[in-house]
């Protein structure tokens, strides 16, 4: 009898739709989507600066074997101020290189993510040689109205993006303001070229959180 019932009973296990309810997960609180969310925009920012510093690393290898510049012009350090620019713009012994070959990679890494503010590589010292294209408008003499659209070959001295240009640790994360009193996160990546720290790429986004 006891056969009998164990029988009858995997039976209607067996029957669709009496099968026996499975445990479902308890619903996820706001505070762990939020931290899913968060980790899933860092893994963006972080792929793209990976990507940024990786190919920028490839375009000054090829400018060095190409002979466009040499590796002591590109880690030279030597800046040339632009006259009548605020804030103070430079040149360098390889800029025109820069604006040739690392905008475009500079952009696409920018448009890869809406949150993205700007995806920009700069070497030890801060200097940018090349800007995102929404970032390098012509200079009108509009102090105001060329602080915010043309951040090109200038120096950012800024602690934030010190720390950044000179880190050398795999990626570092900072929350920094921009001078237009927005509050970003800052991804950076090490761009080493022919085994030398030459600067990094920076990604900068807003968290979906805040």
């Amino acid at each position: 009898m006891k056969s009998l019932y164990v029988v009858l009973a995997s039976a209607l296990l067996a029957t669709p739709g009496l099968a026996a309810p499975k445990n479902e997960p308890p619903p996820k609180s706001a505070g762990e989507l939020a931290a899913e969310a968060q980790a899933a925009q860092e893994h963006e920012a972080l792929t793209a600066a990976e990507t940024l510093a990786h190919d920028t690393s490839v375009a000054m290898e090829k400018w060095i074997d190409s002979k466009a510049t040499t590796e002591e012009r590109l880690f030279a350090r030597l800046y040339f101020p632009t006259p009548n620019t605020t804030p103070q713009r430079y040149t360098t012994q390889y800029d025109a290189l820069a604006e040739r070959d690392l905008i475009a990679i500079e952009d696409k890494a920018l448009l890869s993510d809406k949150t993205f503010q700007y995806a920009i590589v700069t070497d030890s010292n801060g200097y940018i040689p090349a800007h995102n294209t929404r970032f390098t408008k012509p200079l009108t003499g509009n102090a105001q109205q060329d602080y915010l659209n043309n951040r090109t070959k200038r120096m950012l001295a800024d602690t934030a993006s010190l720390i950044a240009a000179r880190s050398e640790a795999p990626h570092l994360i900072l929350r920094t303001k921009l001078e237009t009193g927005e509050v970003v996160y800052d991804m950076s990546v090490p761009i080493v070229v022919r085994g030398k720290h030459w600067g990094c790429a920076r990604v900068g986004y807003k968290r979906v959180t805040e």
